[in-house]
């Protein structure tokens, strides 16, 4: 507790995560995440006015063209968006971990080696983006019948996914500083005492390499949240893409309004260069959680 007061802007990045958590938690349990709308105000003269409205005309971060609150849409959105980044991150991690570290040991082994990290290679050519389009798409695109799957499957299975398309960067990353480090002296030594290979890693190579991992899982986040603004883009939303059949059904709309789903779902307005707000508020709150992220791993590896 003394080292985080001692760390301001790590006191600020968990406030900034845990508050902004804590009000989308609540918005959910105690408001049943309702989205409040003003659809018609009358001004001053008289004139009726109609949504979209700016930014502190009639709600805190503007409304959208339905009159519904920005504001409430990205509280609704919090949780999904700074969970499920962590959840990804971190299920990433540990199987790129774990890979690395075994293809670090297999580096004696050259033939071996070059093969595996040439299979792991094909991903670096292939946006990560277009895979997970394509492969999960069945999924979480509403069909006429609706959702064959619960939202806490397609949550699960698309952070599952998503995390597997992104372990071989930092995978083959571990695996060539692991590699370096295993030909170091301290290491070189240990083997010559009788250690064996597992556990010159873990008492040697690991906690070497515990400030790289901090920065593979801060660039692996910016990643997860790109991904998911680009699929939200191609109006393939987080948790899934609800479609209204029929005439006069309108555009799809996401399920649980993650801030990346909200900058799909208002692009059109970048279009018709109206209500800009729509798109920069999610912007804007995803800037300020990768800073806080940022703010946080550079304090907390200043600490170890």
């Amino acid at each position: 507790m003394k080292q985080l007061l001692r760390k301001p802007l790590l006191l600020l990045s968990f406030l900034f995560l845990g508050g902004t958590l804590a009000a989308s938690f609540i918005h959910s349990v105690f408001f049943d995440s309702h989205i409040p709308r003003t659809p018609f105000v009358t001004d001053d003269t008289g004139t009726l006015q109609g949504p979209p409205f700016a930014p502190f005309d009639h709600s805190i971060l503007g409304t959208d063209s339905s009159g519904n609150h920005l504001l409430f849409y990205m509280l609704q959105g919090a949780k999904y968006t700074m969970l499920g980044t962590l959840a990804i991150t971190i299920v990433c991690m540990i199987i790129a971990f774990g890979l690395g570290a075994w293809m670090g040991q297999l580096k004696r082994y050259r033939r071996v080696h070059k093969a595996i990290e040439q299979i792991l290679m094909i991903f670096y050519f292939v946006p990560a983006a277009l895979i997970i389009y394509q492969a999960l798409f069945p999924l979480l695109w509403e069909s006429p019948d609706g959702f064959a799957t619960s939202l806490l499957y397609r949550l699960i299975v698309e952070s599952i996914f998503i995390s597997l398309v992104l372990v071989p960067a930092p995978a083959i990353l571990i695996a060539n500083e692991a590699s370096v480090i295993n030909q170091r002296e301290f290491a070189v030594a240990a083997r010559l005492m009788g250690a064996s290979s597992w556990q010159v890693f873990w008492k040697h190579i690991f906690p070497s390499l515990r400030v790289s991992l901090f920065t593979l899982g801060f660039a692996t986040a910016i990643q997860v949240i790109l991904i998911m603004t680009h699929l939200g883009i191609f109006n393939l939303f987080y948790g899934g893409t609800e479609v209204k059949y029929g005439m006069g059904g309108g555009p799809p709309t996401p399920v649980v309004y993650d801030w990346g789903s909200l900058v799909g779902m208002y692009q059109y307005t970048l279009q018709l260069n109206s209500a800009y707000w729509l798109v920069l508020v999610p912007l804007i709150g995803m800037s300020l959680f990768v800073l806080a992220l940022s703010c946080m791993i550079k304090e907390t590896k200043k600490i170890m």
